[in-house]
This record gives structure tokens, sequence and C-alpha cells, in this order.
């Protein structure tokens, strides 16, 4: 798979991917994790794609059908499941017309997944507050400010269970909920 070669000259240098400034370019390199045999990168890359191109549907199918991820399209949404032994395990849901996008882990527990999300963004770029929300789950709004190299963006991010979407704290799986914002 070209990927992890890819992957292997953007982190060189050898080979540039769009002007990102630092944490936005960390982010778009793990986009590349996403025909990685780990799990944990599988999951992590899947993030990053939706943070990165959640808004741009086109671009960010484009990734993961070439990462190898199968497609099942319903009215209305795009659901891939993650290749290999991952496929019943993970999964990227993206909805016409919209810039959320959702990974169902079954892997990974709610807290787990808040922390490993926490170290993706771990930059003091990123700025991270609490939004008001109906959901009895936290919500947040993250911002990456605009640079020089980088036009910045913001999203919000709910962490869920996988399984009941009303429990906000599951031992067996999450859902990563990512919402582009203007």
């Amino acid at each position: 798979m070209v990927r992890p070669l890819l992957s292997a000259l953007l982190v060189a240098g050898l080979v540039t991917g769009p002007a990102f400034s630092e944490p936005a370019a960390k982010l778009f390199e793990t986009t590349y994790l996403l025909g990685a045999e780990s799990a944990t990168d599988m999951r992590n890359a899947a993030w990053a794609s939706c943070v990165m191109f959640g808004h741009q549907q086109a671009e960010l199918t484009r990734f993961l059908d070439e990462a190898g991820w199968s497609r099942d399209e319903e009215e209305g949404s795009i659901t891939y499941s993650a290749p290999g032994s991952m496929a019943e395990k993970l999964w990227l849901v993206v909805y016409e017309g919209e810039v959320s996008c959702n990974v169902i882990d079954l892997l990974t527990s709610t807290t787990e997944a808040r922390m490993a999300f926490g170290e993706l963004i771990d930059d003091p770029a990123f700025r991270v507050e609490d939004v008001a929300s109906e959901s009895e789950c936290t919500v947040e709004r993250v911002t990456l400010p605009q640079t020089a190299t980088h036009d910045g963006f913001a999203f919000t991010l709910s962490i869920i269970s996988g399984g009941d979407f009303g429990d906000c704290t599951s031992d067996a799986a999450s859902a990563v909920m990512i919402e582009q914002l203007g």
C-alpha cells in the first residue's frame, strides 16, 4: 500500500502535503495511518481524518477508499468499515450534506477515548472549551486559530458510548462525534 511509504516520506520531510501549522500538520500526518495494522493507529487516523477533512467529504472518502476501508452507502449516510480484523470493530460514518463525522470504536471505552483524543490534540495552539448542550454528555468546542500557513478550524467534539448513544460512560465502546464549525 502506498500510504505507509507516503507517511514515512512526509515525516522525513521528503514529500510535503498541504501547508499546515505544526499542530495541524501532526493531525494531517496521522491521517496516513488509516491503513495501518495497529488498531490504535487506525482509530487515531480515523479521528484525525474527521477533524482535518470532515468538512470536505470528497477528500475524506477518497482517503478512506485509498486506505482500503469498505464503503456501505445508505440513504443520507456512508459508513466505512476499517480493513482487516478491525472491520467489525471500527467504523467511520459521514452524512450527506453535513459537516459531521462519527467514529465508532468497539475496543475503546469512552474514558480511554477522551484521553487518547486529548493526546492527539495535545498542543497549546488548540483551544478547548465546554459548550452548553442539551446532551447529558460533555460537548467541547476545539479551535485551532488561523496562522500564516493555515486557515485554522473549529469543531465540536462529543464522546459517548458506541452502543447505547444515551450513555456518556461506557467501559466497552465509544463513539467520537465531530462536527465542523464555520
